[in-house]
Order: C-alpha cells, then sequence, then structure tokens
C-alpha cells in the first residue's frame, strides 16, 4: 500500500456556507453522489464525507478522522498519541470502522508492528481483534471487508517467510491462508461478489521479486486460481500497487510508481475487468503522487490522497475524481490539513474516512 509522502503546510480558515450554496457546490464537485445529512457534530448537513488517518497537530502521531469534503473539516475518532493509527475501512453498512494501531513513528507501509482494531462509526467500542503477534505473524496490514461484511481479507507474514493473503471473521477469529507463493503478496481487496481477490505480486517465473516487478493479480476463492491482470511493456519498470474493481464488477483501478520525472511520481490506472491487458491506460498521471484509490459505494467517483509538488498547501490532501479521470478536485481546501493518508468512502450515506495528523 502506498500514499503521498509527508508535506506540512499553514491552515487556512474554514468559512461556513449557507445552505443554497452548500448544495450548489455539492453538484458542482460531486454532481454523482447522493449525499444527506450525517448526524455527526461539525460535519455539513450536505457534504460528502471519508475517513483519514492524519495528525491532529502537525508533528504527532496519525489518528483516525472523518471528513467533511466540502469544508475540510475533520472529527477526530481516535484520541491515542501513543499509537499511529492507519488504514481506516468502513463496514459495507457503515456501522464499523477497521485501522491499525502502531508504534509511534512507524510508516504505514511498515506493517511489523501492526495490530488491528474495530470502532462503530461515531468512535466508540474501540477494541483490538488481532494483536501483534498473534497466529505466529511477523507483520499485517491492508484488512479489507468483504462486499457481505461477514469476512476480512488481510496480508501477514509469520517469521522469516514471505506476505501472503489471509482471510478471517470480523472479529479477527478463524485466520484461514488463501496464498502460498514464494516471492509474497501484498495489498488485497475483495472482487465486487465475494468470490475473488485482487491482489500484487510478481509473476511466479521471476526467481527474484523486486518493488519494481509487482503486477495485480485476480484469485479465484473457489478454485485457488491466479489470472495476471497488468503486465509492463517492454523497457518498463513501474510497481503496480492497490488494486480495486468498482461494484459493479467492470472497472478495474489501480496506482503504479511511474519513477519518472520524480521517483515518487504515483499514476492512478484503469482497464476493463473483461480484457485487463487489452485495456490498461491512464486515468490521472500528472507527475505527482496520487495515493491509494477508494472507490464509491455508487461506483462513481475516487477519494485519493495526493501530494502536488510545488504546492505547499497541497501536502497529501484528500482529492477526488471522477471514475473516467475527469473532475479532479483537491477535497477541502477551504482547512489545508496537517497530512491525509488512506482516505476511504463512509457507506451511508456517501462519505469519506482517512488517518491524518490531528490539528
Amino acid at each position: 500500500m502506498v500514499d503521498a509522502p509527508r508535506r506540512h503546510g499553514a491552515r487556512r480558515s474554514v468559512h461556513r456556507r449557507g445552505p443554497d450554496r452548500c448544495r450548489q457546490d455539492r453538484r458542482r464537485l460531486f454532481p454523482t453522489l447522493t449525499v444527506c445529512a450525517i448526524g455527526v457534530a461539525m460535519l455539513s448537513a450536505c457534504a460528502p464525507t471519508t475517513v483519514v488517518s492524519s495528525p491532529i497537530e502537525a508533528g504527532r502521531t496519525h489518528q483516525i478522522q472523518l471528513k467533511d469534503l466540502l469544508t475540510g473539516i475533520r472529527t477526530p475518532l481516535t484520541d491515542d498519541p501513543d499509537h499511529e493509527h492507519y488504514w481506516p475501512r468502513p463496514s459495507p453498512d457503515g456501522t464499523r470502522i477497521l485501522f491499525y494501531k502502531a508504534d509511534p513513528g512507524r510508516n504505514m507501509n511498515d506493517p511489523t508492528t501492526n495490530s488491528l482494531w474495530m470502532m462503530d462509526a461515531d468512535g466508540t467500542g474501540q477494541h483490538e481483534i488481532i494483536p501483534e503477534g498473534t497466529n505466529g505473524w511477523s507483520g499485517q496490514g491492508h484488512a479489507e471487508w468483504s462486499p457481505d461484511g461477514t469476512r476480512l481479507v488481510m496480508m501477514a507474514a509469520t517469521a522469516g517467510g514471505a506476505y501472503q493473503l489471509w482471510t478471517a471473521e470480523p472479529d479477527g477469529t478463524d485466520p484461514i491462508p488463501i496464498t502460498n507463493r514464494p516471492l509474497g503478496t501484498a495489498d488485497p481487496s475483495w472482487g465486487h461478489d465475494g468470490t475473488y481477490v485482487l491482489f500484487v505480486g510478481c509473476p511466479t517465473s521471476f526467481d527474484v521479486c523486486s518493488p519494481t516487478d509487482t503486477e495485480v493479480f485476480r484469485l479465484d476463492l473457489a478454485s485457488g486460481t491466479e489470472t495476471q491482470l497488468t503486465e509492463e511493456g517492454p523497457g518498463e519498470f513501474h510497481a503496480d500497487n492497490d488494486p480495486r474493481v468498482t461494484p459493479d464488477g467492470r472497472t478495474l483501478v489501480w496506482i503504479r510508481w511511474m519513477g519518472t520525472p520524480r521517483a515518487n511520481s504515483v499514476a492512478i490506472m484503469t482497464a476493463q475487468m473483461n480484457d485487463p491487458l487489452g485495456t490498461g491506460r491512464t486515468l490521472l498521471g500528472d507527475d505527482n503522487a496520487n495515493g491509494p484509490p477508494d472507490i464509491s459505494p455508487d461506483g462513481t467517483t475516487l477519494v485519493f490522497s495526493r501530494q502536488v509538488y510545488g504546492d505547499p498547501t497541497l501536502h497529501s490532501v484528500s482529492a477526488t475524481m471522477n471514475i473516467d479521470g475527469t473532475g479532479v478536485t483537491n477535497a477541502g481546501w477551504f482547512a489545508a490539513p496537517t497530512e491525509e493518508l488512506s482516505p476511504a468512502w463512509m457507506p451511508t450515506p456517501a462519505t469519506a474516512v482517512s488517518s491524518a495528523p490531528t490539528e
């Protein structure tokens, strides 16, 4: 899993708007989303919302927060300054949120001290479901809900072994390995109907797996058959990560580390699931760092973290984009955040959650 790099900037003032202006902004920025009041303090009644990981204040640990995408207002759901909080993932019915806790200073791409937690959508009922070191795991990360909310998929490694994919009950029990790849796996997500899982890894013909060799695969859960969905062209050295599929199962979305002209240039890619190798194209490749996208419940809009190089106010801010690549919007510019990572839509209504340092 990859997120845009960290850069801090000044906080801007927040301007409140009347309902007519709010409705106009909602139609302009999110014309295809159906939204409604979400009943959370300080969030606009008309705004799409995400859950994010962000420090409440610059230099502090990341906490899970709700974010109003129109005003930029964030409402903290966790408050534990002794741990980093990453990768918030709401349940399909919007009632619960998965997230990871890690040691202070740990990057979200380092899963070795992660423990998996659960809380209610309002931040209450926080409890640990898979402690660090459980099941003999030396690391765990990237947990995702199945479409019906009955199972989780995640990546985990035993001591000295490569990361493999596992499924488990929502309470963390009944862990079952579903891959056994010598070169490992990463970044799992569920297929639209729960019968398959997407992940990244190296082709099995490779003897060594380097970061620039990863491709997207589909794993059929009934047969165990793997199908490669992406492929580099001659002379290309790109890393594919964080695949997702739209709710109708038709469209694949993932990110690709481009490497040029900047080392942290990350593009958002797309392809049709019925012909992924023949239809792959770039949705957003503007030489900036565009983090893993999450797809809205209606399949029309992506939310992702975004680092715009050369602009000190856009340091890993949440951004949105239509599924066809149009309408890129840096969401919540009225209150520039310290940093926002791994935003995810809240299913009811169309809202998003992310991890950010508290302010």
